[in-house]
């Protein structure tokens, strides 16, 4: 049986004891039907991680009585994932997965060509639902840390000069462009870089424009092979290839 796993404030917990409320009691006590002295496993997403199993339940909340901690820390290098917006079930797909895998920070983008750019109210909704997309795939997996959903940006707004490497996946014809190698980013190359970040999407591809700005500020241009992979998908397979160099 997987142990139930949950993000919790640090507020929330006091000596050698955490208190569960709202959704988190309602999933650990209604949905998974724990009983009292059932393992339950807590991240505090301020550096700690801790062990212990469920004591009282009341009407709305539970105690976890906590036996053992330990220190965690947000893995080097930091991946930033800039998606540009893609239609409802492929950019929940998108958070659901990169989330599954280790981004760290995901940004929603709008470009030129973005097909599904909702309104600001609209938007407002769908911040919430990604952030509860990120934050049940985080569970899910048991992350040390949420990724967290930042707020939407355009384009041209994003500065690849404030990170070690900005990788920009594209599928222009007549490009100069770098294929995902590992004499590219294997070995301890990648492990020597301190914040990561690529852009995929949007559904239309990018504007030349665009592909234009970001190279000139000094974005890197990737080219996945002669298969034209989906948006959602790009980031999906790139982040993934990413995952693997940092674990050799």
């Amino acid at each position: 049986m997987t142990v139930p796993y949950f993000f919790i404030d640090r507020n929330s917990i006091s000596d050698n004891r955490a208190i569960l409320a709202g959704n988190d009691f309602r999933h650990l006590v209604k949905v998974l039907r724990a009983q009292k002295g059932d393992p339950v496993e807590l991240s505090d997403e301020n550096g700690f991680r801790y062990y212990g199993n469920l004591g009282a339940i009341a009407e709305d909340t539970a105690e976890i009585i906590i036996s053992s901690s330990e220190t965690v820390s947000i893995r080097i290098p930091e991946i930033f994932l800039f998606q540009c917006i893609l239609k409802k079930e492929a950019m929940e797909y998108a958070i659901q997965k990169t989330a599954e895998i280790g981004a760290d920070c995901f940004t929603p983008v709008t470009s030129l060509r973005t097909v599904a750019e909702p309104e600001k109210d609209r938007l407002e909704n769908r911040l919430k639902r990604w952030q509860q997309i990120a934050l049940s795939a985080s569970m899910q997996c048991k992350r040390n840390f949420v990724m967290k959903i930042l707020s939407p940006l355009e384009l041209k707004k994003i500065n690849p000069e404030n990170f070690d490497i900005f990788l920009l996946p594209v599928e222009v014809p007549g490009l100069q462009s770098i294929r995902i190698l590992p004499d590219f980013l294997g070995g301890n190359k990648i492990k020597n870089i301190k914040k990561i970040a690529f852009l995929t999407g949007p559904e239309g591809g990018f504007d030349e424009s665009e592909i234009s700005y970001l190279t000139g500020a000094g974005a890197v241009l990737l080219n996945f092979g002669s298969n034209i992979l989906r948006a959602e998908t790009s980031s999906v397979y790139l982040l993934s290839i990413i995952d693997y160099l940092l674990k050799l």
